[in-house]
């Protein structure tokens, strides 16, 4: 006969006369009715006492509140990221084929635009990578090649991914057994309906734009080189793009609003024009990230220091962003609905097939990096094969491996706690500048989330 535990991972509190739980392996809510919470309770503290047929018991235990007694459910999580940072039949390739842009947002990370666009040997080797792990993957049962266009603003240079993207298809056609994901990341403004039509014609079916909440705070912030405004051409750009799709085109449309202390209120202005012109269609997302401070030494006369957010502060209001777009709104790339879901892995830093690729053939490993030189941790070469740095390997270790020489020897609190599954040790660059942890949810979050959740979902 079988014996059982409580997870480590739960998370219970009062939601008035209910109760809500919440697993962080599992990912699973459950809200609980005043009638049901000593029933839940008593199974949750002694999971053995309690009736195993009964069906209620059963729910509990699907969705991972209790497991057998002797599952170890740290393995679990060491398994599933040692099977995702280890896969060698995906490639997962984020590409700046400019590092120009045309917009100059006084906050961007990425401030120091090198004016560059991708060099044709750059190009020619990045397509004889692809190809050679097409080829190495022919006899796999099948195998992911996933292209991510970033920048500088791309679409500057729209007409040659439109062209490499061409030749990746007419690659891809010649091996049944592999498949072709590609997204963009885009400011918008060069995005009107007759390049959405020629990326979608490619297969680039999955695009985000950025915007800075609505007109008035947008174009304070997301201006052209000669300080022009950019909204409405963005805006336009989109509505245009959402009338004239096709209803049954297959694509994906994130909407991502970032924000300061000081847009709080313009955020939520966006909230109602979204919910005006794109809920009806979820192929259309709206998502919100606070601006935190990247700690470059970028000095801006537009924004003071004080209006960035800190981790635990722009969470927080993030999820009060969130709760009020409502459950009509689709939220593609969100962190949160409002609590967390489980993660293999923080980002790609940790995989050992995910490369970010420059201008000119420099490797690196983290996107706020990208304009440092000096943090490359490898290169491109011209015939198609990457040769990485020793601190290359620093990068790619994850919380489960021996990470004390670059983080200060935090490991074993991390492994320890019960936010583990919803970030996996978090950020590897915080990790390795602060010599510490990186920790993006606490606990106080992760209860006040429930509590949002609870108004989203449930009621008193």
């Amino acid at each position: 006969m079988k014996e059982y535990k409580s997870s480590y991972y739960n998370f219970i509190k009062d939601y008035g006369e209910n109760k809500i739980a919440y697993n962080s392996k599992t990912g699973a809510v459950c809200l609980i009715e005043k009638d049901s919470t000593d029933k839940f309770m008593q199974i949750i503290e002694n999971p053995e006492a309690a009736d195993h047929t009964e069906e209620f018991f059963k729910n509990i235990l699907e969705e991972g509140f209790i497991v057998e007694k002797d599952h170890d459910e740290l393995q679990d999580l060491k398994e599933l990221n040692h099977m995702v940072s280890s896969v060698s039949n995906v490639l997962r390739l984020t590409i700046l084929p400019t590092e120009t842009c045309n917009f100059t947002c006084p906050y961007c990370f990425i401030y120091t635009h090198r004016n560059k666009h991708m060099l044709e040997k750059t190009w020619k080797a990045l397509f004889k990578l692809c190809q050679d792990f097409c080829e190495k993957n022919k006899d796999e049962k099948g195998f992911l090649l996933n292209l991510i266009w970033y920048g500088g603003e791309p679409l500057l240079v729209g007409k040659k991914i439109i062209e490499f993207m061409n030749k990746i298809n007419n690659l891809l056609s010649q091996y049944p057994n592999g498949t072709l994901q590609s997204s963009i990341l885009t400011n918008g403004y060069l995005l009107d309906f007759e390049m959405f039509q020629q990326l979608c014609r490619v297969n680039v079916r999955h695009i985000q734009v950025t915007v800075d909440g609505d007109a008035e705070n947008h174009d304070k912030l997301r201006t052209l080189a000669n300080n022009q405004p950019t909204f409405d051409k963005i805006y336009s750009n989109l509505l245009s793009i959402k009338e004239n799709v096709l209803k049954d085109e297959k694509f994906t449309f994130a909407i991502r609003c970032n924000f300061l202390k000081s847009s709080v209120e313009s955020s939520k202005r966006l909230i109602e024009l979204f919910k005006k012109d794109f809920s009806q269609d979820k192929r259309f997302s709206l998502y919100f990230r606070p601006v935190y401070d990247f700690e470059t030494d970028h000095e801006s006369d537009e924004i003071e220091k004080s209006d960035f957010f800190g981790m635990t502060e722009g969470i927080q209001k993030q999820n009060e962003l969130l709760l009020l777009t409502g459950q009509d709104i689709k939220h593609e790339y969100s962190v949160s609905n409002p609590l967390p879901e489980p993660i293999p892995s923080w980002c790609d830093s940790v995989n050992q097939n995910a490369y970010i690729i420059g201008y000119d053939g420099s490797i690196y490993i983290c996107d706020t990096l990208i304009t440092e030189s000096e943090k490359a941790v490898g290169v491109l070469n011209d015939d198609g094969t990457i040769t990485l740095k020793e601190e290359a390997k620093c990068w790619r270790k994850s919380i489960f491996e021996r990470f004390d020489e670059v983080d200060g020897g935090s490991v074993q609190e991390c492994i320890q706690c019960k936010l583990l599954p919803v970030c996996m040790g978090g950020c590897v660059r915080t990790r390795i500048n602060n010599k510490g942890k990186a920790c993006f949810w606490t606990e106080e979050l992760i209860y006040k989330a429930m509590d949002e959740y609870a108004k989203l979902y449930g009621s008193t």
